[in-house]
């Protein structure tokens, strides 16, 4: 839940490749997502069970959301969520757009060298991916023309992002 200690950790023990922890795209990274996770709450807490929990998971996530959020969690999409989420959140969406656009050699934030950053950025798009196609989409929608910054960065994760279900 907290990649950030693990992968501090996995630095320290094995530093050879590095995923530079240090970067100064990871710092500024770190700055804005807190301000993107917050600003999609309205969004991810009601689909979160939905499309990603099982039955059993549900009454849980319920209750430590619902005591998060101080509402219901309808009451929170109707307040929060949908596309209201998505123009909020827009500025946050241009700085990480600018952040992976800085390096135009791509597809990663440091050009061709995979860094912690993308795994950062990444794991959050296949995460809202996951909890709701039709969200990811409507954030490709406001990234506009550079969607395909992103669109790369996901299939230069993608062998670091495969499933295994078994």
């Amino acid at each position: 839940m907290d990649s950030r200690v693990i992968a501090t950790e996995i630095e320290k023990r094995h530093p050879k490749p590095t995923v530079y922890l240090d970067s100064p795209t990871l710092a500024k990274l770190e700055g804005i997502m807190p301000k993107i996770m917050l600003g999609l709450r309205g969004i991810v807490f009601p689909q979160v069970p939905i499309s990603l929990l099982n039955e059993a998971s549900h009454p849980h996530w319920y209750k430590t959301r619902v005591a998060r959020a101080g509402k219901d969690l309808d009451q929170l999409a109707k307040e929060e969520g949908g596309q209201q989420a998505w123009d909020k959140l827009k500025p946050h969406i241009d700085e990480v757009t600018a952040l992976l656009k800085e390096d135009e050699s791509g597809p990663y934030f440091m050009g061709k060298t995979v860094s912690y950053a993308d795994f950062v950025w990444g794991g959050f798009l296949i995460f809202i991916k996951r909890v709701s196609l039709e969200e990811f989409q409507r954030l490709m929608k406001i990234t506009g023309a550079d969607s395909e910054v992103h669109n790369k960065l996901m299939v230069a994760l993608g062998p670091w992002s495969l499933r295994d279900d078994s």
